[in-house]
């Protein structure tokens, strides 16, 4: 049985077969052809359902700090191919405005596609690049949908970086203050201080969850 989803991989395997910068520069080339080479990153997220199939296995015996872990791991893989397919939608809206006075404009192909993912990576991460900003109005389109995006992704990581630290500080599961403290000992050999430290840590952690609660 071949299922619709590997017809797809198979198009998009046999389109980025052909050159990327050999399409873009070619004048004869079929116009909408060289944005189907972007697609490619696709291939990024099957690759995270075979690497979560992996990590399955592991999981299991290692318990839930490696499970976390492994979302983390998804989560920065996400932010990277999610900046990609964002500059691919902002090369879109600047080459289909009539008038070509986008920032990447003074640049040539071959510098234009890894500046435009970088500006959307350092637009979901940061403040951006400061001085450059949307200049037509598709342009603006693209950075809303870009900013309602990077809004989504940083919900999504603070709520999953607080689960990993409720889950490895716990005040009911010692395990990870007391792996935490144990690497103290070793390192610096000051077992005093370090069991002051971890008593100190253990019971303001209980205070805040019996105060949340």
């Amino acid at each position: 049985k071949i299922d619709y989803q590997r017809r797809v991989f198979l198009l998009l395997d046999v389109v980025a077969l052909v050159p990327f910068v050999w399409v873009l520069n070619k004048v004869l080339a079929v116009p909408r052809l060289k944005y189907f080479l972007f697609l490619k990153v696709l291939r990024g997220f099957k690759a995270l359902d075979r690497l979560e199939q992996e990590l399955a296995s592991l999981v299991k015996k290692e318990g839930p700090m490696l499970k976390l872990a492994s979302k983390l791991l998804h989560l920065f893989i996400g932010f990277v191919l999610l900046a990609q397919i964002g500059g691919v939608s902002w090369y879109l809206a600047g080459q289909s405005d009539e008038e070509d006075i986008s920032f990447s404009s003074e640049y040539e192909v071959d510098t234009k596609t890894p500046l435009l993912a970088y500006f959307t990576m350092t637009t979901l991460t940061t403040v951006g690049l400061g001085d450059i900003g949307p200049v037509t109005e598709r342009e603006a389109a693209a950075t809303i949908v870009l900013l309602l995006s990077a809004v989504t992704l940083a919900v999504f990581s603070i709520k999953l970086l607080e689960r990993t630290y409720c889950s490895y500080f716990s005040p009911k599961n010692d395990n990870g203050i007391s792996i935490f403290f144990d690497t103290i000992l070793k390192i610096n050999k000051s077992e005093p201080l370090a069991q002051d430290l971890k008593k100190s840590i253990s019971s303001h952690i209980g205070l805040v969850a019996s105060t949340e609660q």
